[in-house]
């Protein structure tokens, strides 16, 4: 599996596992667009270097539940993005490791792969 030239050496790390199940993302669009899956590094924001690898990632969730605690409990959240999207993928989808609180993980996603066409907006009630 390739990865993107701009990734680090040694990214995603060899802790990280298939991606594999239901993921899910804030985004901007619905449907989902390319630009809702830029990461970190490519957006040029600002980071420690030592997070190079993980900001070459896409910040997702693992959790329904923990997606909608989120949602419902965090004002910022839903100030900066206007829906929640669910994906599914299988092991050609990447690697994935916590980088987070217990549901947060980063998804290191290879090329020539296009989240936005298995990513649907979901409702959170």
């Amino acid at each position: 599996m390739a990865f993107p030239a701009h990734f680090p050496d040694q990214c995603p790390p060899q802790t990280s596992s298939e991606a594999k199940g239901e993921l899910f993302r804030f985004v901007n669009n619905d449907p989902p667009q390319a630009t809702d899956f830029v990461s970190y590094h490519l957006l040029g924001m600002k980071y420690r270097k030592s997070q190079h690898c993980e900001a070459c990632g896409l910040s997702v969730l693992v959790s329904e539940t923990y997606v909608k605690q989120l949602w419902k409990a965090t004002p910022f959240v839903r100030k900066k993005y206007r829906y929640v999207a669910k994906g599914v993928v299988t092991s050609d989808w990447g690697k994935i490791a916590q980088t987070g609180r217990s549901s947060h993980y980063t998804w290191w996603v290879p090329e020539g792969k296009s989240p936005e066409l298995i990513f649907s907006v979901i409702e959170v009630q």
